[in-house]
């Protein structure tokens, strides 16, 4: 589409063009006088071309009109937008808005967003729930719920209330592509210090390799007469709680990260590792989130 200076110029182009054949037809050009019959068809015929870019003109300031109305919206979003999740359930009896003074935070959450993030936070905080699942489509800001979460734990002092000595009490394991800017939204939107290893956001593929040997040991255990080789967390360093970042990535059950995550789930880690699961993909299987079905199981 053109912009709207360029229909300008063409349309004062046009009426130069007019005024040059209508001289033309006055001194006898034979050209001219044999395209049209005479003055007024000259003007008529420069008229609908004009006419023509004009309505070009008026689609093209409607287009800048509109675009303008939406990136005013999203700089000022609607303060009641319409609830895309209904199954939150309600946490007001509870103290939630644990913030320190200190931390430089730069967003403004959707209501049902801070709505799920108070109840995760609760859950945790208060009820020490040992696995939650965060499943929510493409583009409602799992990120931000969780990144609010994990700022209300460190604030107030969960980590230590859980008696975490981890160098990380805090992990998040995502994929490689989105580390940077999952880095760069807990960072720069709720203030929560990176650098200083306040959380510690990997991807997959490093807890799979020589970084995972700082939490993860190895050792062989005999079942059915064969030898296997048993993953587990090592005591003190492994973390108060871990986010698993599309969490689908675990499902299948013989990889790396799927029995590093099942490690997770042993007895001896009960009330002191926490995990919390995030995916837009819905489980087609229930084998898809055994981890998450493990994590939650009720004793016998």
């Amino acid at each position: 589409m053109k912009s709207q200076a360029q229909v300008e110029r063409e349309i004062k182009s046009l009426r130069v063009n007019c005024n040059t054949y209508i001289g033309a037809f006055r001194f006898g050009n034979a050209e001219v006088r044999k395209q049209f019959a005479n003055k007024e068809a000259i003007i008529a015929h420069f008229d609908g071309l004009i006419a023509k870019l004009k309505d070009e003109q008026a689609v093209i300031v409607e287009a800048a009109t509109t675009c303008a109305k939406l990136a005013d919206n999203k700089e000022h979003p609607d303060s009641a937008p319409i609830e895309p999740m209904t199954d939150v359930k309600d946490v007001s009896e509870y103290k939630t808005d644990f913030r320190n003074p200190e931390r430089q935070m730069t967003i403004e959450m959707r209501n049902w967003q801070q709505a799920t993030a108070d109840a995760m936070f609760v859950d945790l905080y208060y009820h020490s729930m040992q696995a939650q699942l965060l499943l929510s489509g493409v583009g409602t800001g799992k990120t931000m719920m969780v990144g609010s979460m994990i700022q209300r734990l460190l604030d107030a002092h969960w980590p230590a209330k859980v008696k975490s000595f981890a160098p990380w009490p805090i992990i998040v394991v995502t994929k490689a592509s989105v580390v940077e800017q999952f880095c760069s939204d807990l960072q720069y939107r709720f203030g929560i210090d990176i650098d200083n290893g306040e959380v510690l956001v990997t991807n997959y593929e490093q807890l799979r390799s020589k970084f995972g040997e700082q939490f993860i040991k190895e050792s062989t255990v005999v079942k059915n007469g064969e030898p296997e080789i048993e993953l587990s967390w090592k005591p003190f360093v492994h973390p108060a709680l871990i986010v698993w970042d599309e969490c689908h990535s675990l499902k299948n059950e013989g990889s790396t990260q799927a029995r590093i995550a099942m490690a997770c789930n042993k007895p001896e880690l009960k009330g002191k590792m926490f995990q919390v699961f995030m995916s837009a993909t819905p489980f087609t299987r229930v084998g898809d989130c055994k981890v998450f079905t493990c994590a939650t199981r009720h004793e016998i």
